[in-house]
């Protein structure tokens, strides 16, 4: 059975006085997550807003299950969960009185089905906002996000800060909605490793643009680490690395994986080509690119670094 389509982006953009999101274009379907990574002020946050309807496009469309998406179509907005470190909530109510009073602005929050939640992730529906852990306050919000049961979940760098068993725990838990609720998850995040696991897709922001949008295999199929000795920058074709930097031993840059790297120059045997992780293609594809000349040029005063 084919998947449902449950969003699409086209052209949307977003003008500030200092920032500018411009033409994002994507879809996702049920049972799928797209990770969103850029550096601080990429756009990921924007972007998250803008699905959200807090804010309101200045161009393109958004369409959400089939029906154009606007910031005033409040039944459709109730198909959209959102996870952010800035929810508000009642934090000196408990978490019952929480889903019993705050659910009731929900059309289809199933208060049974929230405890049902709160048991599952381990949590005192006595307690309060207040008294748990940020862990425990992050499974609390999907808790109460799931029992509206959305569409599609937007996690806006849901998991910084939280520590490394607990990030594990929770993207089991994304992994389970998407594959027994087939779920569409939209996660930005700055944790790459967390997107390296569970991402099916991956779009890569750059100062309000889209760098890159492409599933997470064929991302990192497309790109090899280079590293070597310095003074082998003098050798390499112009155009082969994408960005390149300095290291203690040598360089190391991001290159293309073409037949460029894979003949039998006598330069490459001194290199050694390895596959990339997310970090690295973020990296090198964000970077202010130090150029090969400059490079060379610096590697000519000095053979070491």
């Amino acid at each position: 059975m084919q998947s449902k389509e449950v969003i699409r982006v086209e052209n949307l953009s977003k003008k500030f006085r200092r920032f500018h999101l411009r033409d994002v274009n994507f879809s996702l379907k049920e049972g799928y997550i797209m990770g969103v990574i850029g550096k601080n002020g990429a756009g990921k946050t924007t972007l998250m807003r803008l699905l959200l309807g807090v804010y309101t496009a200045n161009s393109g469309e958004i369409t959400v299950n089939g029906e154009k998406f606007y910031k005033n179509n409040c039944k459709l907005r109730q198909k959209i969960g959102y996870i952010a470190e800035d929810n508000q909530f009642l934090m000196s109510s408990t978490l019952l009185d929480n889903g019993t009073i705050l659910g009731k602005f929900y059309d289809d929050f199933d208060l049974s089905y929230y405890k049902s939640l709160l048991a599952r992730f381990q949590l005192d529906l006595d307690k309060t906002p207040n008294q748990l852990s940020k862990g425990m306050k992050t499974k609390f919000q999907l808790a109460f996000t799931l029992a509206n049961h959305p569409k599609i979940l937007l996690l806006d760098e849901t998991t910084a800060g939280l520590d490394p068993l607990f990030r594990q725990e929770f993207l089991q838990i994304l992994q389970s909605l998407v594959d027994e609720q087939g779920m569409a998850i939209l996660l930005s995040s700055h944790i790459t490793t967390d997107l390296d696991k569970v991402a099916d897709y991956v779009m890569i922001l750059d100062e309000g643009k889209v760098l890159s949008l492409t599933t997470k295999e064929d991302l990192m199929d497309e790109y090899r680490l280079v590293k070597g000795p310095r003074e082998l920058l003098h050798q390499l074709p112009n155009d082969l690395l994408l960005s390149v930097k300095a290291t203690n031993s040598g360089f190391e840059g991001l290159a293309y994986r073409t037949g460029k790297i894979r003949g039998e120059e006598e330069w490459l045997r001194k290199l050694v080509v390895e596959l990339p992780d997310l970090s690295d293609i973020l990296y090198y594809l964000t970077k202010k690119n130090i150029s090969m000349r400059e490079e060379r040029d610096d590697a000519s005063k000095t053979n070491t670094i």
